[in-house]
């Protein structure tokens, strides 16, 4: 389990589908916007995405996360994205 700096879980695996209120506080930390590079889309308007889908087997954990407003969300669900997610930087990639 991997816990913020107030013990707050930010890690729940497989036991909720959907970001813990503390998951989206710790992402609008470092994301302003939609996580596509160059969207302005506010944080807040933003969908929380699993880079690895929940459908298949993705857990809901912080480092499998990232905010996508809904042009970008439907694009990486429908469009076939493969997002890729550098764990140290926090960097998304596109292909």
């Amino acid at each position: 389990m991997v816990l913020d700096g107030r013990s707050v879980p930010l890690d729940v695996g497989r036991a909720k589908r959907l970001a813990t209120a503390h998951q989206r506080r710790a992402l609008e930390a470092i994301y302003e916007t939609c996580a596509i590079d160059g969207c302005d889309r506010a944080f807040h308007m933003c969908n929380v995405h699993h880079i690895e889908y929940w459908e298949n087997g993705g857990k809901t954990d912080f480092s499998n996360m990232v905010p996508l407003c809904s042009q970008h969300h439907h694009a990486a669900h429908e469009g076939g994205w493969k997002l890729k997610l550098d764990p140290t930087t926090r960097r998304l990639t596109v292909t």
